[in-house]
């Protein structure tokens, strides 16, 4: 977890809040699934990132975010 926060801090991303193994960004859903892909879009671009999605079939779609 310690490794995770560290990653959020370096790319500016503030942490709301910890429940267990789930980080809650700042004014972001308590479900990650709740979150549309809009999201994460602009989140990543705010921060200098690409945006690509990895369909992963029946196990979800992966968001890869990648420096510019």
């Amino acid at each position: 977890m310690d490794e995770r926060l560290r990653f959020y801090a370096k790319t500016g991303l503030k942490v709301e809040s910890i429940n267990g193994n789930q980080v809650i960004l700042e004014g972001g859903s308590h479900c990650p699934n709740a979150y549309p892909f809009s999201y994460f879009q602009e989140l990543l671009e705010s921060i200098g990132f690409s945006m690509e999605t990895h369909d992963l079939g029946w196990v979800g779609v992966m968001i890869e975010g990648s420096k510019k």
